[in-house]
Formats: C-alpha cells, structure tokens, sequence
C-alpha cells in the first residue's frame, strides 16, 4: 500500500502512483494530527506546528514523471537548502547541502517511527507508522 494524498490541488493520485506538482506537509495516517517539524535544529513530530517540504526522484530526467513507492527520493525543506538525512542511530535530521538520503517513497508506508522526544526514526522492519502527504 502507498502513501494517502489528501490534497487535490498539491497532487493527483492515479491507483497506487502519484505525480507530485507542488510543496506538501507530512501527517501521520493514525493520529492525524502529528506532523513531521523542522524546528531549525532538529526534525520532530508536532501536534502544534509544521513544515511544508519537497520531495525529488534521484534520477535523471524526472521532471513530470509519476512517483511509485520503489523510486529512490530526496526530501528537502520546502524554499531552502536543507534536506533530510538519516544519521547512523537510524534518526533523521536536516542539514544544508548536498542531496540528502535516498530514501523510497514507499518508506512513506511503515518505513518511520516516532522515536524519543518526538524524533523520527527510520524503522528498518518497516513496522513503523503510515504517513500522509497533505
């Protein structure tokens, strides 16, 4: 199963793939009030702010192409340098430059967990939770 996209206007869903046309925010499937925040110096889950981010396919020639959960992707936030990047406890964070993880986009699907202090972390069993983007 793919990742749910609410959001009409930010992007079409096409049974089980998606085009991605513009900025978008991270929420938790199950507690649909938890969403992925850049404070400035960590990435963490918030049921009071968020963080609008980008998403890019690493390869060449991408533009336009519809996303399936096996595309290696890069998440950045949204009008800035910074992007995401998994540190090696497994935690994500954001730093400025260069092209982040390469993560799949059906990592979306149980591939991160809310971890200590809000923290997300990558669950290598894919038992973590389901994510949205709105």
């Amino acid at each position: 199963m793919f990742p749910v996209i609410l959001n009409p206007r930010t992007f079409q869903r096409l049974t089980n793939t998606i085009i991605l046309l513009h900025r978008f925010f991270i929420r938790s499937s199950l507690q649909n009030d938890l969403y992925w925040y850049f404070n400035g110096e960590q990435l963490v889950t918030s049921r009071t702010q968020r963080t609008k981010f980008t998403v890019r396919i690493l390869r060449e020639g991408n533009r336009g192409l519809v996303m399936i959960g096996t595309d290696t992707i890069a998440i950045s936030v949204f009008n800035s340098d910074n992007v995401l990047r998994v540190q090696s406890n497994g935690e994500l964070s954001v730093s400025s430059g260069g092209l982040g993880a390469s993560i799949k986009f059906s990592d979306f699907d149980g591939g991160f967990q809310v971890g200590a202090n809000g923290s997300l972390v990558c669950s290598s069993t894919g038992a973590g939770e389901r994510w949205e983007l709105v």
